[in-house]
């Protein structure tokens, strides 16, 4: 009978090959699993559930009685345990990796692509030494003790081991990522949640300033629409003063019948008239801070026309002023000086009842405005005055009338009345020239050309 079909052999012989079919089986298991292994291995949570997920894979391949998975220290470079099977051989473990340490076989396990073989220190066991490391990176080192030396491990299992040893590496690399994310998630959210905290605050603080300056808005609007009331109150009350004055010396003036001194009555009630019609202006106005002009200048020569007799209804009065604003500082210097030199047209230009034109007119240019008032009247003899004639005088100031204790120092006699009679108004032409300089600081020059022309300018 030959040896080889005796019952022993048969059953080696088939112990052999389902050890063979066992393997065979349990490596395409792990080939076909290799893509999900890295798709499970990134959902762990743990260092430690990927290194058991690992052994359980590389126990099929190579059953090893004990084996370590030892993860780097990224501060230290040191290798510290993180798994090790059997717990109760974790002291040998330890052991085995120092004498691997100093041995330097840790650093030629390092540079090789495949798992080595080395005898334990105490030449007993063979150890198996595989580095676990991604292209960029080392990760760690796995050590396993072989079982029986006598029982033969397929190389293709070798290859295998480092297939799952690598997917190991990648889940490692992968759970070190997804931490990253996770700070940087924590962080973000951190800095999202202080950002909404702060933008809740500011949003509170703006909420509560709007609120401060819309009641502060309403506030001064109604302290604005008080002020403007009292303002109105006050140009009308003022407006009824004057009025008053006016009617005492209209009574006086009729108690102290003709004369020269009805006329200085006259006087002083048609500027008192200019003044109390700027406060009635701004009393109708809606803005308190200036008055329409042009229409103030249109009540006040309608009014000082109306208080002298028929004989100035053949007088043309032609009114060009621009749609300009005027507050009151200068409005009221502004009216008297029209109250005056019209006063003195009316009075003087146009004897006998002779036809002839009086022209007022304004015009604006930048901050600059221009009042000119001029007549076709007979003209004035001599000036009389501290008033620039530009004709006479060549652009050079003439000496005015000085007063001394009888009052002018002018011949008041030597000029007829015909001539405009200026010295007899010499309080008023001052008055106009005191008005211009010292109120308005502007400049007036006096022009006699087939008439008189009075050009008054200064800034508002």
């Amino acid at each position: 009978m030959n040896q080889n079909n005796t019952p022993d052999n048969q059953a080696a012989r088939i112990s052999y090959l389902e050890e063979n079919r066992r393997f065979t089986r349990n490596s395409m298991e792990i080939a076909l699993s290799l893509g999900d292994f890295q798709k499970q291995i990134h959902k762990q949570a743990t260092h430690e559930q990927v290194f058991q997920e690992t052994q359980s894979r590389i126990n099929k391949l190579i059953p090893f009685d004990m084996s370590a998975f030892y993860l780097v220290d990224q501060e230290t470079s040191d290798l510290v345990l993180s798994l090790c099977t059997p717990d109760s051989q974790t002291t040998f473990m330890e052991e085995q990796l120092e004498f691997i340490i100093d041995k330097g076989f840790m650093a030629w396990a390092i540079r090789e692509p495949r798992g080595v073989s080395i005898y334990s220190e105490d030449h007993e066991k063979t150890l198996f030494l595989h580095v676990i490391s991604t292209y960029s990176r080392i990760r760690g080192m796995f050590v396993g003790i072989f079982p029986d030396p006598e029982k033969k491990i397929q190389d293709i299992s070798y290859d295998l081991t480092s297939i799952v040893l690598r997917n190991a590496a990648n889940a490692l690399e992968s759970i070190e990522y997804y931490g990253l994310l996770d700070k940087q998630g924590l962080l973000l959210k951190k800095a999202h949640d202080e950002l909404e905290m702060r933008v809740r605050e500011r949003t509170a603080e703006l909420t509560e300033t709007n609120r401060q300056l819309q009641r502060e808005v309403e506030e001064r609007k109604q302290a604005e629409n008080n002020k403007e009331i009292l303002l109105k109150e006050i140009h009308h009350r003022v407006k009824n003063n004057m009025q008053i004055i006016l009617s005492l010396l209209k009574m006086q003036a009729r108690q102290m019948g003709g004369g020269k001194l009805m006329k200085f009555y006259k006087d002083s009630q048609d500027r008192i008239f200019s003044m109390a019609l700027v406060h009635e202006q701004l009393y109708q106005s809606k803005d308190l801070s200036s008055i329409d002009f042009k229409n103030y200048v249109k009540k006040l020569v309608r009014n000082l026309r109306a208080s002298f007799d028929q004989s100035l209804q053949d007088i043309v009065i032609k009114i060009d002023i621009e749609d300009v604003f005027i507050d009151i500082d200068r409005a009221i210097p502004c009216g008297l000086i029209i109250n005056e030199l019209v006063s003195n047209a009316f009075k003087y230009a146009f004897p006998r009842e002779e036809k002839g034109v009086l022209q007022i007119t304004m015009h604006s240019e930048k901050d600059t405005i221009e009042l000119v008032i001029k007549d076709n009247g007979i003209g004035i003899k001599d000036n009389g005055i501290g008033i620039k004639d530009d004709e006479e005088t060549k652009g050079k100031n003439t000496q005015g009338i000085q007063e001394n204790s009888r009052g002018i120092q002018k011949n008041s006699r030597g000029i007829q009345k015909n001539s405009r009679g200026i010295q007899k108004n010499t309080l008023g032409i001052q008055l106009v020239q005191n008005l211009v300089e010292r109120q308005l600081s502007g400049t007036i020059n006096m022009v006699q050309n087939h008439g008189t022309e009075y050009r008054i300018c200064f800034n508002l």
